[in-house]
Formats: structure tokens, sequence, C-alpha cells
């Protein structure tokens, strides 16, 4: 599968809630996942893990693609969002970020994302 399918299966999976699943299949057991500002967290244990705990305090979710691009040359993925949610913990957030994904061997092994 060309990364550009990739992605673009990926993104469609997020808008569609389908984050835990979307995290099962593409990402790598290495990952390494950067919030913006924040620390690196290494492996897929320990992103999932916060990834399911993100997912099941969800009240509301409206994510919206701004723009993508893909690389194929670097394995190199830009993707803008617009994300709207309502979090049992954290209450109604609207962020505009983009997530700057570097994959290998059809997953993400590095994911940094940067606020707008």
């Amino acid at each position: 599968m060309s990364l550009e399918l990739s992605v673009r299966q990926l993104n469609e999976m997020i808008v569609n809630k389908q984050i835990v699943d979307a995290f099962e299949k593409f990402y790598g057991d290495d990952v390494v996942m950067v919030e913006a500002g924040g620390e690196p967290i290494a492996g897929k244990a320990a992103n999932g893990e916060r990834e399911r705990a993100f997912v099941n305090g969800l009240t509301k979710w409206d994510a919206k693609l701004v723009s993508s691009a893909v690389d194929e040359s670097t394995g190199t993925a830009l993707n803008e969002w617009v994300l709207t949610w309502d979090h049992s913990a954290w209450g109604a957030v609207t962020a505009k970020q983009v997530a700057v994904q570097r994959w290998s061997d059809g997953r993400i092994v590095h994911e940094a994302f940067y606020k707008l």
C-alpha cells in the first residue's frame, strides 16, 4: 500500500472516531509520539494507553482535516486538523494542530503534534 493511501485511510478513521483502531493498524511497536511542547513518549504500549484513555473520556468528537501532504520519498506526512471534542475530564476543547509523521514499512515510527 502506498504511503498516500495509508495516510488517507488513517485520516478517514480519525474523522470517523476510530482512533484506537487506527492506532493499532498504523502505528509501529517502537513509535515515539510528542504532544505540542511535551516530552517524547516511546513505545506502542505507552502511547496506546494514552490514546485509549483519551477516547474513553470522549463524549463528543468532530475532526476536520484541513490539508494533508505526503512525501513518499522520505516517508513523511503532514496533516493539518481542526479538532473539537468534549471530554469527561477536560470539558470542551477546540484544537488546531499539525501532525508530522515519519513512516517506515507501512507504520508510523514518529509523530509530533504542533499547535497552530
